[in-house]
């Protein structure tokens, strides 16, 4: 009988222990689980940045390539309608007298700066020059 008494406290401390282990065991699976999933987020997260900034350098290398090709047909359509230069516009202004109502004409002379340098803009005032899109406009002068 006594064997059996030990026997059963053997097994009585044995589920207890075993609760015990299985208790831990639950504990340490969730914490893995936990850290697991910590760790699949921030791998997520540094994924998506190397993608953003694999996105970002090729828009960059997208807007290289559309300034350069549009320099380059400004460019090339200034040459073609304008000449090389250096290219100049002759504006004629209406300025009024301040304290009598007559108009004198003066005459400005807008240099242009070298074509290289900023190839688009030329390009888009001279084209404006020529369709008239300045004529009757109204300049204040400080």
């Amino acid at each position: 009988e006594r064997l059996l008494q030990d026997t059963e406290r053997e097994r009585m401390k044995w589920r207890k222990d075993s609760h015990v282990n299985m208790h831990a065991q639950e504990e340490y699976k969730s914490k893995i689980a936990t850290l697991t999933a910590e760790n699949e987020k921030l791998l997520l997260k540094l994924e998506n940045t190397k993608l953003s900034a694999k996105r970002e350098s090729a828009m960059k290398r997208q807007i290289e390539l559309l300034q350069n090709a549009t320099s380059r047909e400004s460019k090339r359509a200034v040459l073609d309608k304008f000449g090389p230069g250096p290219h100049r516009v002759k504006l004629t202004l209406k300025v009024p007298n301040g304290k009598t109502k007559d108009v004198t004409l003066e005459t400005v002379v807008v240099k242009m700066a070298p074509l290289h340098l900023v190839p688009h803009a030329i390009h888009l005032f001279l084209e404006q020059v020529s369709h008239k899109l300045w004529d009757g406009t109204y300049v204040y002068l400080n």
